[in-house]
């Protein structure tokens, strides 16, 4: 949130230029600081059980890590096709420049809401009803985003994509640990977040490409449901976890 004024304000000052040379510079800052920390910690990383070190300890579970993968790349490209553009949505709602860098900041209060929810949510609920019901309720935001008129609703409909995107991206290693066990549960996180990262780079681009095509965001954001309707479907595909 804070940062999202820090770069509206450089823009304003320097242009995208300074803003992006700003943002690399603090991403260098925070990598050595973390690195920093991780040594002066002197934490021992990595150590799993004897199944991990196997040749293939998750081929068992190559079905059901696949339908994770596809179920969070296409929940993640759901959510990431509105908020890859929340100040543009917002600004074709009506809304001037300051509205719509408030409406990135809302997005951004919403993810982080949305992954404290689900980890406290996934305490008490099933993996795979947690899974179905979060791209669900994107669906419902997504839909409203589409039907409303009017800059508040449009930022309110923002804020409720982000809460969702962000309980999804909680939600998903707590089910990969409930499905593989907690000595599996790493490696198997980053091979289903790799969907995340195609999510990424894929989906506010082709939000783009829709938006360039039709002149408004509204195909866009349809086809950002179907991507929702499609995670909900592969999430419920899923077998009942066995550790639950």
């Amino acid at each position: 949130m804070v940062f999202a004024l820090g770069y509206d304000l450089l823009i304003a000052v320097g242009g995208p230029d300074l803003a992006f040379g700003v943002m690399a510079a603090v991403m260098v800052a925070v990598a050595t600081a973390s690195a920093l920390l991780l040594w002066r910690s002197q934490v021992e990383i990595g150590h799993l059980s004897s199944a991990a070190h196997t040749a293939n300890p998750l081929a068992h579970r190559r079905a059901v890590l696949w339908r994770l993968w596809a179920a969070y790349g296409t929940g993640a490209a759901a959510g990431l096709m509105a908020i890859g553009h929340a100040a543009p949505i917002a600004a074709a709602a009506g809304a001037p420049a300051s509205l719509a860098v408030t409406a990135v900041m809302v997005i951004a209060l919403g993810n982080g809401l949305g992954s404290f929810a689900a980890g406290r949510v996934s305490d008490t609920w099933p993996a795979r009803r947690l899974l179905v019901s979060l791209p669900a309720a994107s669906v419902a935001a997504l839909i409203g985003l589409i039907a409303v008129s009017g800059v508040t609703a449009t930022i309110i409909c923002l804020a409720l994509v982000g809460f969702f995107y962000g309980a999804t991206k909680a939600a998903y290693p707590v089910a990969t640990m409930a499905y593989v066990g907690v000595s599996l549960s790493a490696r198997a996180c980053g091979r289903i977040f790799i969907a995340w990262g195609l999510a990424g780079l894929g989906a506010p681009w082709l939000a783009g490409v829709v938006f360039d095509t039709n002149g408004s965001y509204t195909p866009a954001l349809i086809l950002a449901a179907v991507a929702a309707l499609a995670s909900v479907a592969l999430a419920a595909s899923l077998p009942a976890p066995e550790r639950e």
